[in-house]
């Protein structure tokens, strides 16, 4: 395997490391990150667009939407 192929095969693993290295720390650290606060607006998001639909879905919306979103865009 040549050193192109390596990294055409892990390319993004490489390039999302500092990511995943950071979250972990921060997560350790107990540090509020960027995706806490993009966690959060999804989850009041659901809230917002489960209203209409009755009590118990306002209530679970958010949790909902935080597992819809996500499953969208795989």
């Amino acid at each position: 395997m040549t050193v192109r192929e390596t990294l055409h095969q892990w390319g993004l693993s490489l390039a999302l490391l500092p990511l995943v290295i950071y979250v972990f720390v921060a997560y350790a650290a107990g540090w509020y990150t960027v995706l806490d606060t993009a966690s959060l607006i999804v989850h009041q998001a659901g809230h917002f667009f489960f209203r209409p639909f009755g009590w118990t879905l306002y209530l679970l919306g958010g949790s909902i939407y935080q597992l819809i979103l996500p499953s969208l865009f795989v």
